[in-house]
């Protein structure tokens, strides 16, 4: 009778122990996939004078506290080559959340979308899709000589997974970041 208790309770003990452990962990798990993005950094790179612009678009407190957001400023008829840092600040050190999208590329796709046709912007880089669909972490901004005019940069990061593939349109997949910039081109 008392080898029967001991079992028992070796038995019971080991199954809490190893319960515990795989709630600890899912719970890590999850608490890691979705990153804070408090940073967002576009860079604009002048293809004739190699001068770079970068304006960024911050939330340190996470959802539903205040934003600060520079205006982007370009000049008309000006080719720039750009690309996108996107961080979390809330972390120490801080995390290149850029770099894992770079990583996941096949899961993701930036869109920039202008509210006027002063300024184009086409993505530059891919994804490892065989054949490749666009990424958007490096993209190619050219504004027109229309005339000064005022407007929006609203940026999308899309994610896609097995049941919802990436495709160029937005339909599939669920939105990661949708930030809007001022925008200025004059």
């Amino acid at each position: 009778m008392k080898k029967s208790i001991v079992y028992f309770l070796l038995i019971s003990t080991f199954i809490q122990i190893t319960a515990c452990k795989k709630q600890v962990s899912s719970t890590n798990e999850s608490q890691n996939e979705n990153e804070l993005i408090s940073t967002v950094r576009l860079n604009f790179i002048d293809t004739a004078t190699n001068d770079t612009l970068q304006f960024t678009w911050q939330q340190m407190g996470g959802p539903g506290t205040a934003i600060a957001v520079d205006s982007v400023s370009l000049k008309p008829t000006i080719s720039y080559l750009g690309y996108i840092e996107i961080l979390d600040e809330t972390k120490s050190p801080v995390f290149v959340v850029s770099d894992e999208i770079k990583v996941e590329a096949n899961a993701h796709l930036f869109k920039y979308i202008s509210s006027t046709t002063r300024l184009q912007v086409s993505n530059t880089d891919s994804d490892f899709h065989v054949p490749p669909i666009e990424l958007g972490l490096h993209f190619l901004a050219q504004t027109n000589s229309d005339g000064n005019i005022n407007g929006t940069l609203k940026v999308l990061l899309r994610h896609y997974t097995p049941e919802s593939p990436k495709a160029l349109s937005l339909e599939n997949g669920t939105s990661d970041m949708d930030v809007i910039f001022p925008l200025k081109v004059e």
